[in-house]
């Protein structure tokens, strides 16, 4: 292999292998670096003087590889990294003298680097891309790998006639059909998300008004792809909907209460609450065979007994009372005859469960 001078004659010897190989397939010419020179030229000379030798005849092939193999190169490393942790990546099968660079395409994450190892921490959530530079025998190579950073990450997309506030409401009162409610099969409206990133979606029930809608409101959700995105059909004006949307991955889980309304009134309170459950009882203690009175709240506010199981358990944690709530603010439980002692009032909802000590006494 010869350097190619500027007046296009031969230059300067750059690699040479006079092998002669056992079988009709000339041997590599290697060389280590060509950066230092521009055009090239191979020159192949068969020095065979037996002309009945098979080596001799046929076809000369030239080809022509790039200084090392990279049909195996790739980043390796977890294709997840959570926040407070760091994750190591290198890559595989290059060179021994070879040098690696690390960055990221949207600098969601910390690298510091030794040579082909990178450490990486989180800045930011999403999902972000590592960028490993080789650089060996005067060219440069480039791998990539793309990895979830941190808890799940999703945004709303503005729909023509519909706004999305996060933790808030879906407001219903503009564009055509000014009240979002159809009688028709056909009259649903649709919310989505950007493509929901670095994890997995679902959704489920937290409230609505009425507490059993029966047919009044109906909805579904789907994963498009990995859009997120929720269907909602009122058939009638004043009904409400209070819907969760989890997103889980390896790093965590991060839920939004969204509050959806077929009416100008806003979401009540407690139809935008985040589950924060509690519950007073009273009177407490209380005598056997009264009636116990339970107001429900969540954040601070009163929340609906609709569609709650309502038990009275024992210490030893059998169920001696059951019921399913009304939807009012309160709620009543007749005590039976029982004998003295210490007995919890559990109230289960679509929001979660909360619990009460109760002291029963009869002096």
């Amino acid at each position: 292999m010869f350097a190619i001078n500027w007046d296009g004659t031969l230059g300067t010897q750059i690699a040479t292998n006079d092998n002669i190989s056992a079988t009709n397939l000339f041997s590599k010419i290697t060389t280590g670096n060509l950066a230092a020179y521009g055009s090239f030229a191979v020159k192949i000379e068969n020095n065979i003087t037996n002309t009945s030798d098979n080596k001799s005849k046929g076809h000369y092939y030239l080809r022509i590889d790039a200084c090392y193999d990279k049909s195996n190169i790739e980043i390796v490393g977890d294709n997840q990294v959570c926040t407070n942790t760091s994750k190591q990546f290198y890559v595989s099968n290059i060179p021994t003298n070879a040098s690696v660079s690390w960055t990221s395409t949207i600098s969601l994450v910390n690298i510091s680097t030794n040579n082909n190892v990178a450490t990486v921490s989180v800045s930011y959530n999403g999902i972000d891309t590592l960028v490993a530079t080789i650089s060996y025998c005067g060219e440069t190579y480039i791998v990539k790998k793309t990895i979830g950073v941190g808890l799940p990450v999703f945004t709303w997309f503005d729909p023509p006639v519909n706004q999305a506030i996060e933790g808030g409401d879906f407001e219903c009162n503009e564009g055509a059909n000014a009240q979002c409610y159809s009688a028709s099969p056909s009259g649903k409206e649709i919310w989505f998300t950007s493509n929901f990133i670095n994890g997995n979606a679902s959704w489920s029930k937290l409230w609505s008004i009425p507490a059993s809608p029966g047919g009044s409101i109906i909805w579904s959700s789907a994963i498009n792809g990995n859009r997120n995105e929720v269907n909602v059909h009122f058939k009638s004006a004043n009904k409400h909907l209070t819907l969760k949307t989890t997103i889980t991955n390896s790093c965590g889980i991060v839920e939004k209460v969204y509050c959806f309304y077929s009416t100008n009134e806003s979401c009540p309170a407690q139809l935008l609450a985040s589950c924060n459950l509690s519950l007073k009882i009273f009177p407490n203690p209380i005598s056997p065979s009264n009636t116990l009175t339970l107001q429900l709240n969540i954040d601070g506010d009163s929340a609906s007994f609709a569609d709650a199981t309502i038990q009275l358990i024992s210490s030893q944690n059998n169920v001696i009372v059951s019921k399913i709530g009304n939807d009012t603010f309160t709620e009543q439980l007749q005590i039976p005859a029982l004998s003295n002692g210490t007995y919890y009032i559990n109230v289960t909802t679509s929001c979660g469960t909360v619990t009460e000590e109760l002291i029963i006494n009869g002096n």
